[in-house]
């Protein structure tokens, strides 16, 4: 079957006289490309339009604002406003002044509420992240405290080995100082027997060679005693270094664990600081509690007159945030406003533009579809296009004997491709 390309490759190509003599009303078209043309203009054309809806539709918002908003008096302007709400709320004032404090401790007593709330909001939603920060690093510092832990062991271990041989190094030394001690109080006697031969040794005199050589030995011992007591000073420091450093990896360690496995029990658990902010905020509430009830028992609240002045004070106040409201609202699109025309203005001279090229290419496509229909017979009908508003689609609709193409039988099928086939074979 030949799709549309191929169809439009053999039909002759329309002129631009060739459409005009249909419509007149093109002539200033004679010269001119009218499909690129339409497509330098489509595109802007629908920018303009889509930005055109948007400022319509922000107007349209604002006109039913304005229309429908509260506004006890349409007439009167921001000042009359002003004006009234300052004689009214002066009258109040001096007709209900106790009630009028009242009033005014309450609204303060409500904005300190606000605040206390937003700060119980703002310290949950630190403490939140604080927990959602911590859940996500917890595998991390749990293996990283593993590993702290191991190596601190490691290192009290060796400490440990080291104060044992330094223990059993003292405790030679201390039997080194016994013998010595014997040897002296021996020697003394005149009793010493050697350790070595089992001969006496009859010395007592401390200007022996003997019994200088004695206190030479225990001077060396002394020494190494004294080195021996401050390395393991030394040792100690070291051990108590690390058995409270394991301590206190162990204790953050343990809390780790437990918080993993109850990390979802952590979020219904209020801190110290929110615990603080609710019982002011507590504080704040019953304040306004006691305020309120003393307001409730003054009985001028019953009279019309002090209803009525109420009401006007409510709705001028709400009369004047409106008309702010207002004017916020037409400062916002002022520039829209302004734009709303000059869109206007480009949208009219593109349509009229569009709409004669929309004309030009109508006629075009229905003398391709007359000539594509003359020349397959007349049991063929084209449909090359359609507009959707100004926008153009190239379709391909045919119809064989008045039937659509899909909807033919397979032997009307066969003898419309033949025919096609044979007409256009000639061309390819």
């Amino acid at each position: 079957m030949v799709n549309r390309e191929q169809l439009l490759k053999f039909i002759p190509k329309p002129k631009n006289e060739d459409v005009i003599i249909y419509d007149t009303e093109l002539s200033d078209l004679i010269d001119i490309d009218v499909f690129q043309e339409y497509e330098k203009t489509i595109y802007p054309f629908l920018n303009k339009q889509q930005e055109f809806h948007l400022i319509q539709a922000k107007i349209k918002e604002m006109e039913k604002f304005v229309n429908n908003v509260y506004l006890f008096n349409t007439s009167w302007s921001k000042e009359d406003y002003l004006i009234r709400l300052k004689n009214a709320k002066k009258t109040y004032s001096t007709a209900y002044k106790e009630i009028n404090k009242i009033e005014n401790n309450i609204s303060v007593l409500n904005k300190k509420l606000d605040v206390m709330n937003e700060k119980i909001a703002i310290q949950e939603a630190k403490e939140k992240k604080r927990i959602e920060d911590r859940k996500n690093t917890i595998d991390e510092e749990i293996e990283e405290d593993k590993k702290t832990l191991e190596n601190l062991k490691e290192k009290l271990s060796f400490y440990t080995l080291h104060k044992k041989i330094l223990n059993k190094e003292i405790e030679k030394n201390e039997e080194e100082f016994n013998f010595l001690s014997k040897m002296q109080a021996d020697l003394k006697k005149g009793e010493y027997q050697c350790k070595f031969c089992g001969c006496y040794v009859p010395v007592n005199t401390e200007n022996s060679h003997i019994y200088k050589r004695l206190e030479k030995n225990f001077a060396e011992n002394k020494s190494d005693l004294n080195n021996l007591l401050n390395k393991q000073e030394d040792v100690d420091k070291e051990i108590a270094f690390y058995e409270n450093e394991i301590s206190k990896v162990k204790a953050r360690l343990n809390n780790n664990i437990e918080f993993k496995k109850e990390s979802s029990n952590f979020y219904i658990k209020k801190t110290v600081e929110v615990l603080k902010l609710e019982a002011l905020r507590d504080e704040i509430i019953s304040n306004i509690s006691e305020q309120e009830k003393e307001l409730k028992s003054k009985p001028q609240l019953k009279s019309n007159y002090y209803t009525e002045l109420k009401n006007n004070i409510e709705k001028y106040e709400l009369s004047l945030q409106n008309l702010d409201k207002i004017a916020e609202f037409k400062k916002s699109i002022k520039d829209d406003i302004n734009n709303y025309d000059m869109l206007k203005k480009e949208l009219t001279e593109l349509y009229n533009k569009l709409n004669k090229y929309k004309s030009f290419i109508t006629i075009y496509y229905k003398i391709c579809e007359r000539k594509a229909n003359e020349y397959l017979g007349n049991d063929f009908k084209f449909k090359l296009y359609q507009f959707d508003d100004l926008v153009f689609k190239p379709i391909f609709e045919v119809k064989y004997k008045d039937i659509e193409y899909t909807q033919l039988s397979e032997e009307d099928r066969d003898e419309c491709n033949k025919i096609f086939n044979e007409k256009i074979s000639i061309f390819y």
